[in-house]
């Protein structure tokens, strides 16, 4: 079933609440394919609304609006009211070179589904898109952590990726109470710098705020599990790195490049290496109780210029590992409509 992302905007905005970057590889995919014949295309789903955790209902008289993003430009081409069952239909010209979304603004919030590219031959597959209702006070934890510590780069700065898998079990959207405070938060490891970047994850950087060393998300959460990825940037000086695990228990795995670091505390454990980029590479794994703190010790690594093309690789590799470490199906949901 397609996802849905949300935005905290009052109008639609396509690229709000979900990685900027899946839309501009998937642009470049599109502008790859020969050009389709302007014939028309049926772009079609259904709006449906949580009312258990395994179980959707139809929205009736619901908005849609069918959007299109190429590189040069995006907006709406049309929007329907939804059928009694929350159906909705959309005829539009064949366009291969674009990608295709479909919004439904539910509770004052604007969800979208994931981007629709369409085949030069056969009909795009119905579209399922979850809206929710909202609440400030809906439970949101942390499902899982995978964390990877790179070498020091030719700066002398050494760069630390950051997954975070954020769970809702509820069938309602987690959202922020008031502007200033957020609808979820995280305390990091101290590091010179914090950012999201554009790759990799599933909520936007326009959507978080760093406050000193602690990550906020505006964004509303929706029921489901999303991924958001965080940088930390140290310098090859700092030695040792402290990661507070949060107020409850989470799987964690942590990667390192350089083989003499170690990990202790929360019960973490050395297991079998990981081989990224024919690289070993140094790995933990437990699941900390919360309030645990967890610290990793670094050597004093040579100067090295090869950090970037490693982490590259390690991202590609994250799916694969965090399978393995949570149970979940990367393209798949936790959730019905909702995406990883």
């Amino acid at each position: 079933m397609p996802s849905a992302a949300i935005s905290r905007s009052s109008t639609p905005r396509i690229l709000a609440g979900f990685s900027r970057s899946a839309l501009t590889a998937g642009l470049m995919l599109a502008a790859a394919s020969p050009a389709a014949a302007q014939q028309r295309v049926v772009v079609s789903g259904r709006i449906v609304r949580l009312v258990t955790p395994a179980d959707t209902v139809g929205v009736t008289g619901a908005r849609v609006v069918l959007h299109r993003v190429t590189a040069e430009t995006q907006g709406p081409l049309d929007s329907v009211r939804t059928l009694s069952d929350g159906r909705f239909r959309f005829e539009t010209p064949r366009d291969t070179t674009g990608l295709y979304l479909v919004s439904a603004r539910y509770a004052g919030i604007e969800f979208f589904s994931s981007a629709i590219r369409l085949d030069p031959v056969a009909a795009p597959a119905p579209v399922t898109l979850l809206v929710a209702d909202t609440s400030s006070v809906q439970p949101v934890t942390v499902s899982g952590r995978f964390v990877v510590i790179g070498a020091p780069d030719s700066d002398r700065r050494r760069t630390i990726v950051d997954l975070f898998v954020i769970q809702n079990s509820g069938v309602v959207a987690r959202v922020s109470p008031d502007s200033l405070t957020p609808a979820w938060t995280a305390v990091l490891p101290e590091a010179a710098a914090h950012r999201v970047p554009e790759t990799g994850s599933e909520i936007s950087p326009q959507a978080v705020e760093f406050r000193g060393d602690t990550v906020q998300v505006f964004a509303p959460i929706s029921p489901g599990a999303r991924q958001l990825l965080v940088e930390h940037t140290v310098s090859a000086a700092q030695g040792r790195l402290v990661f507070p695990v949060g107020p409850a228990s989470v799987p964690m795995q942590v990667v390192t490049e350089e083989p003499g670091a170690t990990v202790a505390g929360g019960g973490m454990t050395r297991t079998e290496s990981q081989v990224v980029d024919e690289r070993p590479l140094a790995r933990w794994t437990g699941t900390p109780a919360g309030g645990a703190v967890i610290e990793v010790a670094l050597p004093g690594a040579p100067r090295q210029e090869r950090t970037i093309v490693f982490l590259l690789a390690a991202l590609v590799a994250i799916g694969l590992v965090l399978g393995s470490l949570l149970g979940l199906r990367r393209g798949h949901l936790a959730t019905p409509g909702v995406r990883r």
